[in-house]
């Protein structure tokens, strides 16, 4: 009892001038206070915590834990990172939607060609896209990016008009309207030549 009062006493210093009313640290959070991450915000430990009954099942309560903080502090990392990371990029992909057009498997069933409509608010155009072999976590295109914000014809999709077509195992054959805005055209991904067709619609 004498160590965990002298812990929370330590854990009140370091936070400073707080008012114990506004803000309540359980118990099973307390210790952790002492390792540093009072500099993360105004908590207050008191003696008694209402709240200890939120204590994940199997962690002890109002006693230093090393676990214990080892999991809080994996927590609040694992939360910093998430807001971080969708505050570099993921926030703007949630705006967008994805609308497949087609999807081609090569001849010889080693590659798949996806065309869709990608499309991220009233500030952004419908753009054409499309992969190969894309993975789950690919947002945008890998092998080719357009839309018709200049002019041309657009598709069904709302996007530039494009067709595809496999000629052989290895090779992507594109066509695009030649008014389309090619923002990314690559000729080799995944070992796949990719040729383009630009034509006048």
């Amino acid at each position: 009892a004498t160590r965990e009062g002298g812990q929370r006493e330590e854990a009140e210093r370091r936070v400073g001038a707080c008012d114990a009313k506004s803000t309540v640290v359980p118990n099973f959070v307390a210790p952790c206070l002492t390792r540093g991450w009072a500099n993360l915000g105004r908590f207050c430990a008191r003696r008694q915590a209402p709240i200890d009954h939120l204590a994940p099942r199997g962690w002890a309560k109002g006693v230093d834990s090393v676990n214990n903080c080892s999991n809080i502090e994996i927590m609040l990392r694992s939360l910093l990172a998430l807001l971080l990371l969708l505050s570099v990029g993921g926030c703007s992909n949630f705006l967008c939607t994805h609308e497949t057009v087609t999807t081609l498997r090569s001849p010889d069933g080693d590659h798949v060609a996806t065309m869709f409509m990608r499309e991220c608010g009233a500030t952004t155009d419908f753009t054409t896209q499309i992969s190969i072999d894309p993975s789950p976590f690919q947002s945008s295109g890998n092998v080719f990016i357009a839309d018709a914000y200049v002019g041309g014809t657009r598709g069904e999709w709302g996007g530039p008009w494009a067709e595809m077509s496999w000629d052989g195992s290895s090779k992507l054959v594109v066509s695009y309207d030649k008014q389309a805005r090619v923002f990314d055209r690559r000729t080799l991904v995944n070992g796949v030549e990719i040729r383009y067709q630009p034509l006048i619609r």
